[in-house]
């Protein structure tokens, strides 16, 4: 996959965890993130070689996300709002 970001992802996190980068594929963890978005109904991604063609589709083929980022904010929004009541006395 070829991304916009000029080597810019790859140093952030070799940066932010150097170990973290040689056991995974950084490309397909963002991958997976944006698939992990039942709001996101078609992710664009750009391939260059057919190689990169299956492995996007072996990955789309066989993830299941363990969770909805699209939950993420209503549960964050959730969580300030209890914090808020419970400092209210209610």
């Amino acid at each position: 996959m070829r991304t916009i970001t000029s080597g810019m992802f790859q140093r952030i996190a070799q940066q932010l965890a150097p170990e973290w980068q040689a056991a995974h594929d950084l490309y397909e963890v963002a991958f997976k993130f944006v698939l992990s978005d039942s709001r996101v109904h078609l992710p664009i991604v750009g391939m260059r070689w057919p190689d990169e063609v299956a492995h996007n589709v072996a990955i789309v083929e066989n993830f299941q996300p363990s969770y909805d980022m699209a939950a993420l904010p209503r549960l964050t929004a959730g969580i300030y709002q209890s914090e808020d009541e419970m400092g209210q006395g209610g």
